[in-house]
Formats: C-alpha cells, structure tokens, sequence
C-alpha cells in the first residue's frame, strides 16, 4: 500500500512539472550585464598556440532569461563554450533570476602566418541577443611574435607609464612593436633606434563619463622626450598595424604622436609616419626637432603646432587631410628644404595662425601669442589658388605676426590681395610664384623634381644643410628648392 502511494505522488509529480510552464522574461528592456567589454588573450606567441579566457554574464532581473550567443569570426581564430555547448551559434541558454553563467573562449595562434592572414591585433565580436536586444563582447588576441606595448584604456586615469621607473627606455629589439592603447612616456626618453618598426593599433573607447577617447597614441610629457633615430640605410617607420594591401595609404587608423606641453627635445630623425589622424601635434611651449622625415597620408594635419616651437628640415609632407602644416597660436618655427603639398582638399598646405578660438566657431572670444615663422629653401604648393594661409588677428599689431620666405616656391594668390597682405613680398625674398603644378614634380606622389621645375638650382646654399631628403648631396652654389635635389 505505501509503495502504491508513492507511487501516485511520484507520478502526480512529473505531470505537474511536464504541465509547468517556463517563465521567462519576455521584456523588451531585458539586458544582459558581463563581467567585461573586451576579452583580451594577451599571451605573445612565438610557436603555434593556444589561450582559453572567459567572461561571467549575469541576469539581474528577478525573473529568469534567455538568450543566444554568436560569434563572428569567418578566420577561425576564436572558438567558444556556454554551458557545456560548443558552436559559433549557441541559441536558447538560460540563466536563472540573480544568477550568472560563465562563456569560455579559446584562441589559436600560429604567428610564423603572414601579417594579412593573422594581424598583429585580432578583434573578433561575440553578439548576443536577449528579446531581439542586441549587445556585444569583443574578443582580441595578439596574432604576431612581437613586442606588444599595451596602455591603460582610461585615458584620463591611471595612464600606463613605459617607463616604468628608468631614465631611458630603447626599443631595440628586431621584432615589431606594436601600440595597443596609449604608450605613454612620463618620466624617461624613449629611443626608437634605426631600422625599428613601429605598429600602433587604433579605435577608441567610452570614459565614465560617456566621452569618447582616441586610442593608438604615442604620449610624451613634460618630464618625457621623444628620440627616433633613424638613418637614411635603416629608417624608422610609424604606421598603423594594418598591412593589407586596402590599408597601404588609408588615413586616420591611429591617433598620432602628441608632444604635450612644455616637453622639450625631441628630436626626429629619418622617419616616416603615415595614416594616422595627426602626424604629430606639439602642444604649448613643447618642442620638436625633426630631419629627413615624411609625414603622409593623414585625417588631420601633418603637424598641429600650438604656441610651440618647431625646427624642421629636408621633410615631405603630402595628403594631409586639412594641413600640411597647421601651425598655430604662435610660436617658433623654422623650416629649410621642405616640400609641403596639399592636393587631396580645400584647406591650404601651410596654416600660419596667432590666436586661439575660445568659442569655436564664432571665435569672438580669441587671445593672440606672438608668431615667428621662417621658411628657407620650401615648396609650399596643392590644387588650390592659396596654399598659403596667414591670420593675424591683431590686425597688424608690431611682434605678432612675423615671418620670412627665403628662396621658396610659393602657390599664392588671394593672399596678395588688399584685403589680406599686398605687401606680403616684403617679407619675402627669391621666391617663386605660379599658378599651376605642371613640370614642378615627376608625378602624382613622387615630389623628385621634374626636369622642367622651376625650383631647380634657385635655392640659397646652407652651409649646414648638405644633402637631401634620399641622402644625395646638394650642390654647393646652386641647390635645389624642396626637400629633394635632382640628380641628373
């Protein structure tokens, strides 16, 4: 008899539950929390390996939820696990009210591949979908034997140092670097020695306060200096880490090099850095010394020189999105044998500027600093009428607008107008000026002068400047104009 009732209860239990309906919450404001954005694999492999890391999600609603999981990755580098299910498209996981689960990933990386099959950064997405609520997960993973310099993603707190306590730190190992974040130089110089090559990975991220912060940056501060030493055998290159073919020349993939303010001596050499947002921005009073260099294929300026002082010689800067050279606020500049050329938008190549816009773009509250601008030996040309724009906003005022073109090739016009500076050739002197660039360079991208340019043998010798941007030297009583002497 007790066997029989036992039984009728164990039976009476399955058909309630068989009856029992699942009570999911169906809200549309359902979300899911994770114990991470990013899942970082930031193991270096230097053979074929693997890396296993996993994040938590958790349901914070009382009632319990469903969900499905998919990730993205046609390569193949990532595969995932959710409650003991593995696939590339999980669907219908639960997770109970006030509960979590755990989602593992694993990575495999053979780093002997080719850059264009398995990058330097692998970033893979994890999508999951709650009540059609979609969120995301990044997955990212290190795909090359290199030196990774990783950084902090809060830009504005607990920025990670290289430093890390010495007075000098050199980048000399013959594997690539590669720029994940911000590499920030406090308290040291950073030597980046000939032949180094130098990869940043760009993007950005959300602060705690909602602001969007631009990654892929070289820092340096006060207390920091920037040495590249590159040669003319072994150049230093600074680019983005996207080497296929449709990255080659592509603008605005990094941030730039940011010299922040007051930091003195940093010097550049032999240098080529190209598709980021800035080439270099020099902040107030910071100081920037840079020779035989090329900065191409930028979002922004070349360089953004604010209330700065720059010495800069035998340079090329070409596509530059807005300047080639923005200088700005003032400032010391100096610049011999450069070619500076803007044919890629409306803005001038070179911006000379004495103010700063409090209230852009009204800018009726501005203040003036002094501007002190030199140029010897430059073409300064593009696609416009005016590659050459001056603003004084002191209308004049004596020690606010001083500059000088010494031997130039300058594409002016509007400039010389009443209205701007008709005696702009007083402070100027052997300068060429034309209307068109037709026979001034070889071709598109190659800025070696044609054999019909107008800046061949009228330049003005410097005894101190003997050779070009190639490394030809320059002939001693009649030089080129330009950042290249041409060899017959």
């Amino acid at each position: 008899m007790k066997k029989e009732y036992l039984f009728i209860l164990l039976a009476f239990g399955i058909v309630l539950n068989a009856c029992k309906k699942d009570d999911f919450y169906t809200g549309s404001d359902a979300m899911l929390r994770f114990s991470s954005d990013t899942l970082t694999f930031d193991t270096v492999f230097t053979e074929v390996g693997s890396a296993t890391r996993f994040i938590k999600v958790y349901n914070d609603l009382d009632q319990e939820l469903k969900f499905d999981v998919r990730l993205n990755d046609e390569s193949h580098f990532f595969r995932i696990n959710a409650n003991g299910e593995s696939g590339t498209d999980i669907r219908d996981i639960t997770i109970r009210a006030h509960d979590s689960i755990y989602i593992f990933a694993e990575v495999t990386i053979d780093p002997d591949q080719p850059v264009s099959i398995s990058p330097f950064v692998i970033n893979r997405t994890l999508e999951f979908t709650t009540n059609d609520n979609l969120q995301s997960v990044v997955l990212e993973a290190w795909g090359q034997n290199a030196n990774y310099i990783p950084a902090d993603r809060k830009f504005n707190q607990n920025k990670i140092s290289i430093c890390q306590g010495l007075s000098q730190v050199t980048w000399d190992d013959p594997k690539p670097y590669v720029i994940y974040g911000i590499a920030f130089v406090d308290i040291c110089e950073l030597v980046i020695p000939a032949g180094a090559e130098i990869y940043v990975h760009g993007g950005y991220f959300k602060d705690d306060d909602g602001n969007y912060i631009n990654l892929g940056i070289i820092l340096v501060s006060q207390n920091g200096k920037l040495s590249i030493n590159g040669t003319l055998e072994n150049p230093v290159v600074i680019t983005g880490d996207r080497l296929e073919e449709a990255y080659e020349n592509r603008q605005g993939q990094w941030s730039g090099i940011i010299l922040l303010s007051n930091s003195k001596n940093n010097n550049i050499h032999h240098t080529t850095i190209k598709n980021s947002i800035v080439g270099i921005r020099v902040d107030s009073l910071a100081e920037l010394n840079m020779d035989h260099s090329i900065v191409a294929n930028t979002s922004g300026s070349g360089i953004l020189a604010i209330h700065s002082k720059t010495n800069i010689s035998n340079c090329l800067f070409y596509n530059n999105a807005i300047n080639g050279l923005q200088l700005a606020f003032g400032g010391e500049h100096h610049y011999d044998y450069c070619t500076i050329v803007n044919d890629a938008n409306d803005e001038s190549a070179v911006s000379i500027t004495n103010y700063l816009c409090y209230d852009p773009p009204f800018c009726e509250e501005v203040k003036a600093n002094p501007s002190d601008v030199n140029f010897t030996n430059c073409i300064i040309t593009g696609s416009n009428k005016d590659e050459l724009s001056i603003i004084d906003v002191t209308d004049g005022q004596v020690g606010f607008m001083d500059f000088y073109f010494d031997h130039c090739v300058l594409r002016v016009d509007e400039l010389l107008s009443e209205n701007n500076y008709p005696n702009f050739f007083e402070n100027s002197n052997a300068c060429q000026y034309y209307e068109t660039m037709d026979n001034l360079f070889v071709g598109d991208e190659d800025y070696h002068l044609d054999t019909l340019s107008i800046a061949e043998k009228m330049a003005r010798p410097l005894l101190s400047k003997t050779d070009d941007l190639d490394g030809s030297l320059r002939d001693l009583i009649t030089p080129d104009i330009g950042c290249y002497e041409r060899i017959d």
